[in-house]
């Protein structure tokens, strides 16, 4: 943080549904997938992001729609595109900090859409996560 307040950041990475950003602390990605490319490209997008993160010295922040069901990020089951995030979570030894509220409702529907993932050097800190109103 520089005399002005100001966190000095710069641009680590950007492609299609990544941008990455590095702090003095901290690694921090912002990540989109659409729901509608192939499992194939999915895979292939995960390759990518698991590759950007997996070898920082940095703590990480993962924010994303991943367009995936995972329990272990919040949803009431687990799909293919979930088990591909489980795996990257698992490698990249990150959680999902979601309390299981749905950040996605349209019709009658919910799911558990946009996560915030943090590596596991941020278990000992406290974190409040919450859905914000409209």
């Amino acid at each position: 943080m520089d005399v002005s307040g100001n966190i000095a950041w710069s641009l680590k990475y950007r492609t299609k549904g990544i941008v990455a950003i590095e702090t003095t602390s901290a690694l921090i990605v912002g990540v989109y997938v659409s729901p509608n490319v192939e499992h194939i490209v999915f895979i292939s997008f995960m390759d990518r992001l698991q590759r950007i993160i997996v070898n920082t010295d940095k703590r990480l922040i993962l924010l994303g729609e991943f367009n995936s069901k995972s329990i272990a990020a919040g949803s009431n089951y687990t799909n293919r595109r979930g088990e591909v995030l489980d795996d990257l979570m698992e490698t990249a030894r990150c959680h999902c900090i979601n309390d299981n509220a749905p950040t996605y409702k349209a019709r009658g529907h919910s799911s558990v859409l946009d996560l915030t993932i943090l590596d596991n050097r941020w278990r000992s800190d406290q974190w409040e996560w919450k859905v914000l109103p409209d």
